[in-house]
């Protein structure tokens, strides 16, 4: 659910699949990049990667995997359903008014 909070406000929605697919990799796939950056130069030559910079990597790499596989996210494409989406105050049992669809950077002109 953290997708609508990564789209600006001035967004109402996502234009089409495409701008869906850039959006997913831009501000959510590569979220963690200046983190990563950072810790690969504070880490030593010779010394074994920290837990955080280890967990970080760990935590990319399965996202991506996640996204080649087809991940269910908001349909940001959809202005109610990213309008509900911004009001949302995190109950779980609200989450059957969002319109999901699965998507997959394998293909990434068809979303299910």
């Amino acid at each position: 659910m953290s997708f609508v909070l990564l789209l600006s406000d001035d967004k109402t929605h996502l234009a089409d699949l495409n701008s869906l697919h850039d959006f997913i990799h831009t501000f959510y796939l590569e979220r963690h990049d200046a983190e990563l950056e950072e810790l690969r130069a504070e880490q030593r030559p010779g010394r074994p990667k920290s837990k955080q910079l280890m967990e970080l990597q760990s935590l990319k790499e399965k996202e991506k995997r996640e996204y080649y596989e087809g991940m269910d996210v908001p349909d940001l494409m959809n202005e109610i359903n990213v309008a509900i989406l911004r009001e949302w105050q995190g109950d779980p049992q609200a989450l059957h008014l969002f319109r999901f669809i699965r998507v997959s950077s394998a293909d990434r002109y068809v979303a299910l």
